[in-house]
């Protein structure tokens, strides 16, 4: 898997590539990989080259904390909402390529 692997799949996520999102919008469309992976928000490290657990990026996919808010049972002492945002959510297969691309240190 490579950066345009995920990319495809964090736009398939949100409905395809051409639909918008509010807040921090489709980041990821206009990011080289290096940027993405040195990308933070909120104060929230994107990625962690190597660790999987400790990407912001697969806590937002999960809806571990810090998000998963909005959770049927919320997260505690979370401050964000599962991504994307009100779902549909990622399926676990397309969350576990993305956890073994960042444990494999981001390939471009």
């Amino acid at each position: 898997m490579k950066y345009s692997d995920v990319q495809k799949l964090l736009n398939d996520a949100i409905g395809g590539a051409n639909v918008n999102i509010g807040f921090h919008h489709a980041f990821w469309r206009t990011q080289t990989r290096d940027q993405f992976v040195a990308f933070s928000y909120r104060g929230v490290q994107l990625i962690v080259l190597g660790n999987p657990n400790g990407s912001g990026l697969v806590w937002a996919l999960e809806g571990t904390s810090p998000f998963g808010k909005d959770n049927p049972a919320p997260v505690p002492n979370a401050t964000f909402n599962r991504m994307p945002d009100q779902g549909p959510y990622m399926s676990s297969t397309n969350i576990k390529s993305i956890r073994d691309w960042i444990q494999a240190n981001c390939p471009v």
